[in-house]
C-alpha cells in the first residue's frame, strides 16, 4: 500500500484562464501480511514495506474559468507504493492494524483494521502447522485546496475512501520458515468537487475494484525480527471509467517485534 493516494494540482493559464488538475492514489496491491497474529496482549510490531501497486487516476481534467468546458482523459498506470505499519495485540488472536502511507507529495488516508487469527498457533509460539488468518482494514480522507486565477478564486474538494478485505492462509515448517498464499478484495471510491468562477462546477469520480491471488514466505532471522516476501497477480477494474489491467505483483517487509 507505499501511497494510498497522490493527488497534485496544477494551475496554468491557457489562452482563456484554465484550470488543471490530476487525481491519483497508489495503494500497494498485496496486503503484506501474513497468516498469524502477535500472540500477546500489548505486544507491538513494527513493519516497513514497499511494493508494487496500480495507480488509477483521472488525469488532465482542464475546466476553462470562461467558457465552462471541460477536457478528460482516463487512465490506469503501474506504480511502486510503500507504508509503514503498526501491530499492537488486544488478545492472542486479534491484532489490531494501523497501515501509514509514505508519499513524498499528498497521501491519502491511512488504513486503520483487524487480523484475526482463524486457526493454529500464533507468531509467539512459531509451532508447525496450518495457519490462516482473516484481515479487515479501512480509511477515509477528505482533502481541500483553494486557488486564484488571474484573480479569479476556486476550489478543489477531494473524498477518498479505501477498503480492503483478505484471507492468508498459510503453513508453518519451521521456527524459520512460513509459507502462505493470499486472496485480498479492495474497494477505493474517491470523489472529487471543483468550482471556478465561484459559479461553475464540475464533479469526478474514481472507483475502482482489486483482486490479488498471492504467494508469500517469511524468514525469522532472530526473536525479534522478520522478513517477508510475496508475489502474484493483481487485477485492478476501474468501474468508472471502465478500464482495467492485470499485472505481476511483489512485495517486500521489514519486520520488528518490540515486546
Amino acid at each position: 500500500m507505499l501511497r494510498l493516494l497522490l493527488l497534485f494540482i496544477s494551475v496554468s493559464l491557457l489562452g482563456a484562464c484554465a484550470i488543471s488538475k490530476d487525481i491519483a492514489y497508489d495503494l500497494p496491491s498485496g496486503v503484506l501480511e501474513g497468516p498469524e497474529t502477535t500472540g500477546e496482549r500489548f505486544k507491538l510490531n513494527t513493519a516497513y514495506a514497499i511494493a508494487s501497486a496500480h495507480r488509477p487516476m483521472a488525469g488532465s481534467v482542464e475546466v476553462n474559468t470562461v467558457s465552462g468546458s471541460i477536457t478528460e482523459k482516463d487512465t490506469l498506470d503501474k506504480s511502486y507504493s510503500s507504508i509503514f505499519r503498526v501491530d499492537l495485540g488486544l488478545t492472542s488472536r486479534i491484532d489490531l492494524k494501523s497501515d501509514n502511507m509514505l508519499s513524498l507529495g499528498d497521501v491519502g488516508p491511512n488504513l486503520y483494521g483487524v487480523k484475526i487469527q482463524l486457526l493454529g498457533d500464533s507468531a509467539l509460539h512459531k509451532t508447525k502447522g496450518l495457519k490462516w488468518a482473516a484481515l479487515f482494514k479501512a480509511g477515509k480522507n477528505d482533502w481541500k485546496t483553494t486557488f486564484s486565477v488571474s484573480g479569479n478564486t476556486g476550489s478543489i474538494n477531494i473524498d477518498i475512501l479505501a477498503m480492503e478485505a483478505a484471507s492468508i492462509l498459510g503453513y508453518r515448517y519451521s521456527n524459520k520458515w512460513l509459507a502462505y498464499t493470499t486472496q485480498v478484495y479492495r474497494k477505493v471510491t474517491a470523489d472529487s468537487h471543483s468550482t471556478a468562477l465561484q459559479t461553475k462546477s464540475y464533479d469526478a469520480e474514481i472507483s475502482s475494484r482489486s483482486f490479488s491471488l498471492l504467494v508469500g514466505t517469511e524468514y525469522t532471522r532472530n526473536k525479534n525480527s522478520q522478513v517477508r516476501m510475496e508475489t502474484g497477480l493483481v487485477h485492478t477494474l476501474m468501474i468508472r471509467p471502465n478500464i482495467s489491467m492485470t499485472s505481476p505483483y511483489f512485495g517486500i517487509v521489514f519486520n520488528r517485534t518490540w515486546f
